[in-house]
């Protein structure tokens, strides 16, 4: 059996997503639960809804790094968003 992930995201963060990142939060929103007032859950149904939303983390963070490797300010918080969660 698959092990479900949770991942805990901030408000702020997810209002950050919406406007900035509409693919990852189209794959957040229809799974997002309460936590707490201030967060809100994640759950993944399957292996399968956690890897595509890792990848999309990834390929966003990727391309918001120049040819330098210096990381863009929204990619720095699509990187800390991810930690945290």
């Amino acid at each position: 059996m698959a092990e479900l992930k949770c991942l805990v995201f901030k408000n702020d963060d997810l209002d950050f997503l919406k406007k900035q990142y509409p693919g990852i939060y189209g794959i957040l929103g229809p799974k997002l639960a309460d936590y707490d007032g201030s967060h809100q859950v994640w759950r993944s149904g399957s292996e399968d809804e956690y890897r595509e939303l890792w990848n999309r983390f990834t390929y966003e963070i990727a391309s918001a790094t120049d040819s330098s490797g210096k990381v863009s300010d929204d990619g720095l918080r699509l990187r800390h968003m991810w930690d945290q969660a």
